[in-house]
């Protein structure tokens, strides 16, 4: 029991340390992931050589980021739009 717990404090501590050191890529990679969802190995490469993170190839940044005003539309399930699968209003 001694060990395990030694084997996991140590591997924790050296965690910790990893993220602290590099606590301004782990952020560049969150905000990356919240700009474009998903982030390639490409975009990763540019955080960790200190450089802005490029855009994903097909990146169309014009598309709105909220879908258009006028109420739920109806699915092909004949359900709404935002609610769970099997409870829409049309059963």
């Amino acid at each position: 029991d001694q060990e395990v717990r030694r084997v996991i404090e140590s591997n924790y501590q050296r965690a910790r340390n990893i993220l602290e050191t590099n606590l301004d890529k782990l952020h560049a990679m969150a905000d990356a992931l919240i700009k474009y969802e998903t982030i390639d190995d490409g975009q990763i490469q540019d955080i960790m050589d200190g450089k802005p993170p490029r855009e994903p190839s097909g990146w169309d940044d014009s598309a709105p980021s909220s879908p258009p005003s006028g109420g739920p539309k109806a699915s092909s399930a004949g359900g709404t739009l935002g609610e769970p699968a099997g409870e829409g209003s049309a059963g």
